[in-house]
């Protein structure tokens, strides 16, 4: 999966009805998801990925923000390259 169609499909996870879109773009993730959205972006990253995500990436730091969730994506698809 191309790094836009998996922003576009984290997106659709994490912004509900009325979010800006913009502001999730540039944002701390943590005031836009709950636990269960959390499960649902990682369900999304491990799709497209086509790979579990290591726990030893389920950080906070990887998770902060849609940015850095997607940094982590590309190298994780770097490394099973």
């Amino acid at each position: 999966m191309i790094e836009n169609d998996l922003r576009e499909k984290l997106l659709d996870v994490i912004c509900e009805p009325g979010l800006d879109r913009d502001a999730v773009m540039s944002g701390h993730l943590a005031s836009s998801i709950d636990s269960l959205k959390l499960l649902e972006v990682i369900e999304v990253l491990e799709d497209g990925l086509h790979n579990r995500i290591p726990e030893t990436e389920l950080t906070e730091e990887n998770f902060a923000s849609l940015p850095a969730l997607l940094k982590m994506a590309d190298r994780l698809a770097q490394k099973a390259a």
